[in-house]
């Protein structure tokens, strides 16, 4: 999830992982859980002439303005999958209630941190969608990327 810079939101962020997370590392203990929270910066529009696919405007500034928040659980045994994924949706909805509360929330989702319930392309926005489903037209005319490969968001 991603919102924009605060440090108040962000040490509630963290002070809220303080104290839940290591409850949750106790509950699915036979898993042997590590559990990371991490805030990164949001890498400058490349060109700064047009729109990039990720919706950020050319002038915009994501990586001064925004803070990108990543969960993760890693652990043994696929028996604490279904749990812990519970956790991670629990976290994500508590974070972006906390960004909605103090004005700082944002839509974006970056693509390679994503979780399987999150829709990050649809965070783009619309028109870069549609661009980016023009492109996957075009050049895999049968959706061989779409329907062969497994894994990932799909873009059609």
């Amino acid at each position: 999830m991603s919102f924009r810079v605060n440090p108040a939101v962000t040490n509630l962020m963290y002070a809220y992982w303080k104290d839940h997370t290591p409850k949750v590392c106790e509950t699915y203990a036979y898993a042997k859980v590590t559990a990371e929270l991490s805030l990164q910066s949001i890498p400058p529009p490349m060109n700064g002439s047009h729109a990039n696919s990720l919706g950020f405007a050319p002038d915009s500034t994501p990586h001064k303005d925004l803070a990108m928040l990543q969960v993760v659980f890693l652990f043994e045994g696929a028996e604490a999958t279904e749990g812990l994924q519970t956790e991670l949706k629990d976290y994500i909805k508590i974070f972006e209630a906390m960004a909605e509360k103090n004005g700082v929330a944002h839509n974006f989702v970056y693509l390679n941190y994503a979780a399987a319930f999150q829709d990050p392309l649809g965070a783009y926005g619309a028109e870069q969608l549609k661009g980016l489903r023009d492109v996957a037209r075009k050049y895999d005319p049968r959706g061989m990327f779409q329907k062969q490969v497994i894994g990932g968001f799909k873009i059609v």
